[in-house]
């Protein structure tokens, strides 16, 4: 038998000396793989211990309460000292025996369940969004538009209002090729970058997101769109607190503490202590409370104001004239055990201008006097105060209507992402098939047991369906009338298996685009606007849109003050560029409605091809088994190294390792798609003047190895960062700079990329060839599109 120690938090527990404790290991399983997994263990007991008492507060006995069994608590596992997980342990319940406490039932769960319980029931409205700073007004909505450098925030052409046209000479009075029908700025909603909301949301939850994908372009250039509501009229900036300090508040004695830091407090009050009038007699029993908030804008304007009770929005009033006065309270009486505090939050409609405002609290106390009439006594307390509303949007008020964990999982499973710890609070995100690239190899043949290896074929689905959510874009909806099927969605068939149907659906919306295809220029737009002839403008599902590279264009743009032309824009739609190649959003092979040809590199094809097509071909078989594996090897065992049996290389579906005995059932795949010889070609562009390329490469050291980078083969005309030949460690990205091909012949250069493990074996080498061509120049159509070759590539000249 092992030792095995299990801590929570930090506290060294008891454990039985014969007890089992299993830990069951997956990532990707072949019976769900759109699913992320993570460690768990099967229920197990501890023993109700003198010291296992005091940590878990003697919860079989619920008059004491010590210990809050809904919350998961700290906890990591050791095999012999030696560190073997951590993640969050779960208090099931107690066992009593004989009317003596006996044991403890818990559950670990891994770090990825960790990530879970943070997210909770959130949605994507709880995340702090003011790091982003954006003020609505035109200026920033055109630059958004039209900047050729990564921008946080952008502005779509989407319509929600009406069916935008591009009739040239203004034949409709929709057309936006004409000045008087330009598009306005408020008639458009933002998008946030996938990486920056990523990025919040680690923020928000005090977690930490890393990988190479995480700044990868294909990440980077993919969308949000930020719209909960039909139109934009109801665009808010961002809410700020209604401020103030109880030190400079003119406040009555008998009620001092009413008005505290930036909020009021209605508290119970002893009348026994508060000031008698001069005729007072007796106290009558109806004292209450009144608040009054005056509010004074210095500029004309429409603003909410927003009232919270202990927390809690109970209260919004809008205003559209320059002065108002909200009565926030008429009674709160004077009850036993009241305690209640009361924040404002103030936001605009309409841009940022100054406010003065005054809060007024009363409390009024009625009284029998010295002749037996009833009266009564107000004591206050009053603050006054100047802010300035910001123009900042207000994105948690925007923010589509969707869960934190449900947007986070939902992007996982579009880029067939894995999300799993690599240290406290830290979790490594990137493609799956990234993730098996970077493993290591592990020669279990020696610790197999003999006995029994099962090797069965892999009973798989027949029919699995990629799927976004069903659009009610008349667009979308005129796809679907012509071609049977949803845009954007796949339907890939497998009818030598036997399984039944599969679907992969994500929580996003996928909208397509409408390009004007007029001469010279590049102008597509989007719509979210139901079927003819109404048109109405409705609220999506969340929707994901790819951007693409600057193109020239012609539509005019109104600034609220004047008419302009834009002459570029960066394109919204489906289709992205990363090195120097064309990534589609969409799971199927289609035509990109920007370039009007089709993407290839489509979702399916990028993110789930290479691990669908080692599942179900035909020499793939799963094999289940049992081993002993060393304290060594089972705790740095990664669920992405390659396992060796023999002469032939397995992927780990899922592990189940008996930590006491060392004991661990293999669920494997075989792997036909090996790492080792895998090779990236670059195409790149021979560019013009002063241009110069450049090609970015993620690398990933195997984990507690390292790579090497030799130096280019033949003559050197590529530059690198860093710099090569050498040794790396971890992860990076090798950015290689492609001068001006000025030789007017194509040419080529190779670097390997060996990675190492920590042994200093070979794991796997990869080829990296940069292809630039002689010239940027290909052949045309008559019709003006570009001639293609059978795979589809340009023919260069």
């Amino acid at each position: 038998m092992r030792k095995v120690q299990i801590y929570v938090n930090n506290q060294l527990i008891d454990l039985f000396d014969d007890e089992k404790i299993q830990v069951k290991s997956s990532v990707q399983d072949i019976n769900d793989i759109a699913k992320v997994f993570t460690d768990f263990s099967q229920s197990f007991s501890v023993p109700a211990s003198e010291k296992n008492n005091d940590i878990f507060g003697f919860y079989y006995n619920n008059d004491l309460d010590q210990f809050n069994a809904n919350t998961r608590v700290d906890c990591r596992i050791e095999i012999g000292l030696t560190p073997f997980r951590e993640g969050k342990l779960q208090l099931e319940g107690g066992i009593v025996k004989h009317n003596q406490a006996d044991a403890y039932k818990v559950t670990f769960f891994g770090d990825v369940v960790t990530l879970k319980d943070k997210f909770g029931e959130d949605k994507l409205s709880a995340i702090d969004y003011s790091s982003l700073n954006f003020s609505y007004t035109a200026a920033n909505v055109k630059t958004s538009i039209e900047s050729a450098t990564f921008q946080d925030v952008r502005f779509p052409l989407i319509s929600s209002s009406r069916v935008w046209t591009y009739d040239t000479g203004g034949a409709s009075a929709q057309d936006i090729s004409v000045s008087p029908n330009a598009i306005a700025y408020t008639e458009l909603f933002p998008a946030i970058s996938d990486a920056k909301i990523l990025s919040l949301i680690a923020s928000h939850y005090d977690v930490t997101f890393t990988g190479n994908f995480l700044t990868d372009d294909r990440l980077k250039n993919s969308y949000t769109w930020w719209k909960n509501r039909e139109e934009t009229s109801e665009i808010t900036t961002r809410a700020i607190d209604l401020t103030f300090n109880p030190l400079n508040s003119t406040c009555n004695t008998s009620i001092p503490n009413a008005i505290g830091v930036s909020k009021v407090n209605l508290s119970y009050i002893d009348l026994s202590n508060v000031t008698a009038p001069a005729d007072w007699s007796s106290w009558s029993s109806n004292s209450y409370y009144i608040v009054n908030l005056q509010v004074s804008p210095q500029a004309s304007g429409t603003y909410v104001v927003d009232t919270y009770i202990n927390g809690a929005l109970t209260l919004s009033t809008p205003f559209y004239t320059s002065s108002a006065l909200i009565e926030i309270v008429n009674v709160q009486y004077n009850n036993f055990g009241l305690d209640d505090t009361y924040t404002f939050k103030i936001r605009s409609l309409t841009g940022g201008f100054d406010i003065d405002f005054t809060i007024s609290l009363t409390f009024r106390s009625w009284y029998t006097n010295t002749s037996n009439v009833i009266g009564f006594e107000d004591y206050s307390c009053q603050f006054s105060n100047t802010q300035t509303l910001p123009t900042d949007m207000d994105f948690s008020a925007l923010a589509p209507d969707i869960k934190v964990s449900d947007w986070f999982s939902g992007t996982l499973k579009e880029f067939n992402l894995t999300c799993f710890p690599v240290a406290p609070l830290t979790f490594q995100v990137e493609p799956v098939e990234d993730w098996y690239a970077n493993g290591g190899l592990i020669d279990i043949t020696e610790f197999v047991d003999p006995e029994k290896i099962e090797v069965d074929r892999v009973k798989l689905y027949n029919d699995i369906s990629f799927e976004w959510q069903k659009s009610k874009s008349f667009i979308n909806n005129g796809y679907l009338d012509v071609n049977g099927k949803d845009y954007g969605s796949l339907k890939t068939l497998f009818p030598e298996n036997d399984g039944g149907k599969y679907q992969i659906k994500l929580p996003f919306e996928n909208l397509n685009f409408l390009n004007f295809d007029t001469i010279n220029n590049n102008l597509q737009v989007g719509f979210s606007l139901t079927n003819a002839p109404d048109y109405k403008p409705y609220v999506p599902k969340p929707v994901k849109l790819y951007i693409n590279e600057i193109l020239p264009c012609s539509f005019y743009f109104h600034n609220g003050t004047t008419f302009e032309e834009i002459e570029n824009y960066v394109p919204f739609g489906q289709s992205t560029t990363d090195n120097y190649a064309q990534y589609s959003m969409n799971f199927g092979s289609e035509f990109d409605t920007l370039t009007l040809n089709p993407v290839n590199n489509s979702l399916y094809k990028t993110y789930y091809e290479a691990y669908l097509v080692n599942l179900f071909n035909s020499k793939t078989r799963k094999v289940t088994l049992k081993c002993i594996l060393p304290t060594a090897v089972l705790t740095s065992l990664q669920l992405n190294d390659e396992v060796l049996i023999r002469d032939k290389t397995y992927r780990i579906n899922d592990m189940t390792s008996d930590l006491t005995t060392g004991v661990v059932q293999f669920v494997l795949l075989t792997n036909l798609s090996s790492k080792r010889g895998r090779y990236a070609v670059h195409d790149v562009p021979a560019g013009s003047g002063d241009t110069v390329s450049t090609v970015k490469y993620p690398i990933n050291s195997p984990l507690g190895g390292y790579v090497t980078i030799a130096d280019p083969i033949g003559t050197k005309f590529i530059t690198t960062s860093p710099t090569i030949p050498g040794t790396f460690t971890g992860q990076f990205k090798l950015e290689i700079t492609v001068p001006v091909n000025t030789t007017g012949s194509a040419r080529y250069q190779t670097m390997l990329v060996t990675g190492y493990n920590s042994s200093g074996v070979v794991v796997w080498v990869d080829t990296i060839i940069i292809s630039q061509a002689a010239s940027d120049f290909f052949l045309l159509t008559e019709s003006g599109g570009y001639l293609l070759q059978e795979n589809l590539d340009k023919i260069l000249l």
